[in-house]
């Protein structure tokens, strides 16, 4: 099976088949990126060599790695890297994180009674470390078999596996600079209005005709749609009041039942961030003292903490990618590449 499944990922590869992301291919945006926030600040750019950069102001300067910056150090970039230990330190300081377990290829018994323990829900498989851009990662297994085939995939990129229960909800990607949220972005999901006498499912027949015409994705009758409604109270069956819009699917595409899949977040959400949730944005990043991230949340409501919405934080990353933050489908293209170069200029002295 794990041959199977390197072979398959390998061949991919040399087709060009391969949709998780080169970071090595965004330098040059990069470059803009952080040329264009020089130029905000009033900071001065150089190249060193191809995808590493030197800024500099007054007698203050930091490198830039490609989206790499000199604030979290390598302690703190391993504590975050490693998926299984955040969701513990989370946990041990009560903020909500999905119910999960770790095993290997070699004791797989340990995810099926895990899956038992939740019996009827679905299930992500990934590997427990040392990735990021979705790598090795399986979402909504529903059987055995499906966790082995994901459980295969996640081993090819390490030893420790994690099976996580599936939450509904839309994904955002909260921004933490020094203690506050400078940004937020979501990957938007599809929804439905309702208009007082059809069902989920005549709407969503409906919504599909719309956009046909329009040549847009259609929603997919699939998994995720079902595990949707029902964290909701809803089912295909359902019918929603006039005016009434709900979230019918989590992905914005049909999901098939081992891919890994890059979140591609699409919106600017910041101004729409309750306080209670940017602060627990803020608390989880500040566990494993991390002093920048982009704190992954799902979540059916950003309008209210994770503990009303039963939202969970899903991970901690501490080389968030600048490029989520921009060229959005609303709003103007938010620059905080300018308060991440502000805050190193602020504690860096100049040494050459």
């Amino acid at each position: 099976m794990q041959l199977r499944s390197r072979l398959i990922k390998r061949w991919k590869r040399l087709l060009g088949d391969d949709v998780l992301l080169d970071m090595s291919s965004l330098i040059p945006f990069y470059k803009n990126i952080w040329r264009e926030a020089c130029t905000k600040i009033a900071a001065d750019f150089s190249e060193i060599t191809d995808g590493i950069w030197k800024v500099s102001r007054n007698e203050r300067m930091t490198l830039i790695h490609n989206y790499k910056v000199q604030i979290d150090d390598p302690v703190v970039l391993n504590i975050a890297g490693n998926k299984a230990l955040c969701y513990r330190l989370l946990s041990e300081h009560d903020m909500p994180v999905p119910p999960y377990e770790t095993f290997t290829i070699h004791s797989i018994g340990k995810a099926k009674e895990f899956m038992e323990k939740h019996k009827g829900s679905l299930f992500v498989v990934k590997p427990s470390q040392g990735t990021s851009g979705a790598r090795g990662i399986t979402t909504h297994v529903r059987s055995l078999r499906e966790c082995t085939h994901a459980a295969a995939l996640a081993s090819l990129y390490g030893k420790e596996i994690l099976i996580e229960r599936l939450i509904p909800g839309e994904s955002y990607r909260l921004l933490i600079l020094d203690g506050r949220m400078i940004h937020a972005v979501r990957r938007r999901g599809m929804h439905v209005t309702g208009n007082g006498f059809s069902t989920v499912c005549q709407l969503v027949e409906e919504e599909n005709r719309l956009r046909q015409k329009q040549n847009l994705p259609c929603i997919a009758i699939d998994r995720d749609l079902e595990a949707t409604l029902k964290v909701q109270g809803f089912s295909g069956q359902s019918i929603l009041g006039e005016g009434q819009t709900i979230l019918v699917k989590s992905y914005p595409s049909r999901q098939q039942k081992t891919s890994e899949y890059r979140t591609v977040f699409n919106e600017d959400v910041s101004e729409s961030v309750c306080r209670g949730l940017q602060d627990e944005a803020v608390r989880a990043a500040s566990i494993i003292q991390s002093r920048f991230a982009g704190v992954d949340i799902i979540t059916l409501d950003l309008t209210v903490p994770l503990g009303e919405s039963g939202g969970v934080i899903n991970e901690i990353n501490t080389t968030p990618g600048l490029h989520h933050h921009f060229n959005l489908t609303n709003g103007t293209g938010c620059l905080p590449a300018a308060d991440v170069l502000n805050y190193l200029l602020r504690r860096n002295q100049r040494s050459e």
